[in-house]
């Protein structure tokens, strides 16, 4: 992982394929990627249109992934509104846009990250029960 300064370059020019890159590609993934993260830094989630990219109709992702990118979303979202990043957008290039999750300084007290819901398609592992604890 790696952070994001303002004066960072993020992406090449052109808007490549998400495969290229370390995106997460599920809820659990981004989840795993929160918790070892540092205050500060930024993890890539998406890279295109969101809001086009998660829409049925004109998506040009396969079904699958647009599934999975609109959980991610979502669980993007509900850190978020939990206190633990920030959502962040970068334009790369013309209708396209990094999308990010900046990671916010973690509380003195305990407190737990929103687990993921579990995917239709596959559960990893027994059941993540994920908490992380900051001592003070």
């Amino acid at each position: 992982m790696s952070s994001i300064g303002a004066s960072d370059t993020l992406v090449p020019e052109a808007c490549p394929p998400c495969s290229s890159l370390d995106i997460p590609r599920d809820t659990n993934a981004l989840c795993e990627r929160v918790m070892q993260a540092s205050p500060g830094e930024a993890i890539l989630y998406h890279l295109g249109m969101l809001a086009r990219d998660r829409e049925r109709h004109v998506s040009e992702l396969p079904e699958q992934e647009r599934i999975d990118l609109d959980a991610i979303a979502d669980y993007a979202w509900r850190l978020a509104d939990a206190g633990w990043c920030h959502l962040l957008q970068r334009r790369v290039t013309l209708e396209c846009f990094a999308y990010l999750v900046v990671i916010r300084p973690r509380p003195r007290q305990q407190r737990a990250i929103p687990a993921p819901r579990p995917s239709a398609r596959r559960m990893h592992g027994p059941g993540l029960t994920l908490l992380l604890a900051e001592s003070a």
